[in-house]
């Protein structure tokens, strides 16, 4: 093998190494913020339910999740993202203790809204690399 062919074929490797790190990265984050998504969803059903103390162990749940899947998504996303889904968490933890259901549906709906953005902003997709 010639020297051009090892250099080819190793930008091969590399580009096929960095497109397969790209769509796992993609499932990854699609595959946790579905989970996240549904157990943002148990929350809400609860607090329009009125079952405050079901809504708080859903929530209880959702943290629990999130500080496992958090150091991940920092990896990939910009920190002020981050920032803002934990201050949301903070906010409707608030709501929550205090039964506010106006106050803790809409910042629920704020907290979906800031998961379902980072996988459509972190995807490797055209419009994302242009």
């Amino acid at each position: 093998m010639d020297q051009l062919s090892k250099v080819l074929l190793a930008i091969v490797i590399l580009t096929l190494c960095l497109i397969g790190a790209g769509m796992y990265t993609n499932y990854a984050l699609a595959k946790d913020a579905n989970e996240l998504e549904k157990r943002i969803v148990a929350i809400q059903d609860n607090i329009k339910n009125g079952n405050w103390e079901d809504a708080m162990n859903e929530l209880i749940k959702f943290k629990d999740y999130w500080s496992k899947k958090q150091h991940i998504w920092a990896i990939l996303q910009n920190h002020f993202e981050i920032d803002n889904i934990n201050t949301s968490l903070t906010r409707l933890t608030d709501y929550i203790y205090t039964k506010s259901l106006s106050l803790a549906l809409s910042e629920s709906s704020v907290l979906m809204q800031y998961i379902q953005h980072i996988p459509k902003n972190v995807a490797i997709t055209l419009g994302n690399i242009f």
